[in-house]
């Protein structure tokens, strides 16, 4: 393909006769003909784009004015995760850990690998009761993380729900509690934290029992990425500003200008997201503290 493509530039053949752009336009029909997504055919063609680039050859630019490919299949738009919906999880859960994942990734926006990657430390040290702007005492994790898949520097938070959710996991289902033991264990006795394949595994059993069937590409309704998914929308829908809420999400920013000059500071997102906390909290009014925790949860969060 390179050889091809350099004897044409060698022959100053016109770009109308050239390879690359029959092959670019036959893997148009080619994508039409199997289904495939714009988003699918755009990815592709910029990996082989780039390949071509990276050998210091031509090229492939779209010819005249830039046209729609029609028939190519369009994203599946999934349904996104009502509050209604997240506390019927909760009630077909059959452990804290499950209950507490679930109401940990909807008010923080985590995703499944940087959950799992959590600590005792991180979630002891992350503790925080600070008061609203209505005077109401919050109490609330703060984390301040590198997301995994990007390496993006963010800071993001649990709210009381899933604080409490997590403290009554820690109390009665795990054991001789370390630091440095992974917040979300595979075992009581701690350790290494739960697979990615069990947690996936999870979610399937709470769709069974649920009765959601996968739609027509596959997809569950009751996921991990789709608890992250509950959690930007609704921060769009609150009219949260999107740096923040991209930031939150641990996000890379589009425009490079704007990622250079917006600099977080974790205490504005805080009162921030003590702002919008109503709209992550899974019941309908919000969890103010006015209860005392258990003796072996004190002494837990006191080391």
């Amino acid at each position: 393909m390179l050889n091809k493509i350099y004897r044409e530039e060698e022959e100053r053949l016109p770009a109308w006769n050239r390879s690359i752009n029959t092959w670019f336009e036959d893997y148009d029909e080619y994508c039409k003909e199997k289904e495939r997504s714009k988003s699918t055919r755009d990815i592709r063609r910029t990996i082989v784009n780039a390949f071509i680039g990276f050998h210091g050859m031509p090229q492939y630019s779209q010819r005249g004015r830039r046209r729609k490919v029609e028939g190519l299949k369009e994203p599946k738009i999934r349904v996104n995760l009502t509050k209604e919906d997240i506390c019927q999880m909760l009630e077909v859960c059959r452990t804290f850990k499950m209950k507490a994942v679930i109401l940990a990734q909807a008010s923080s926006g985590l995703a499944g690998s940087d959950l799992l990657n959590l600590k005792i430390l991180h979630f002891k040290e992350g503790i925080k009761e600070v008061y609203d702007d209505n005077g109401d005492l919050r109490r609330i994790c703060q984390l301040s993380l590198e997301r995994k898949k990007t390496h993006v520097k963010f800071t993001t938070f649990f709210n009381e729900e899933a604080v409490r959710a997590i403290e009554r996991y820690l109390e009665f289902e795990r054991e001789d509690i370390k630091p440095d033991d992974a917040l979300f264990s595979r075992y009581k006795s701690g350790g290494d934290h739960m697979t990615p394949m069990a947690i996936q595994q999870s979610y399937r059993d709470i769709n069974k029992f649920l009765n959601w069937e996968p739609d027509e590409d596959g997809f569950y309704r009751a996921t991990s990425h789709m608890l992250r998914k509950f959690f930007n929308t609704q921060l769009i829908n609150a009219g949260m500003a999107e740096e923040i809420r991209e930031h939150m999400m641990g996000h890379k920013f589009k425009d490079r200008v704007r990622d250079a000059y917006y600099l977080a500071d974790p205490d504005d997102l805080r009162k921030t997201y003590l702002r919008y906390i109503d709209y992550l909290n899974v019941k309908s009014s919000p969890v103010i503290i006015q209860w005392m925790k258990s003796e072996s949860c004190n002494n837990l969060l006191q080391g």
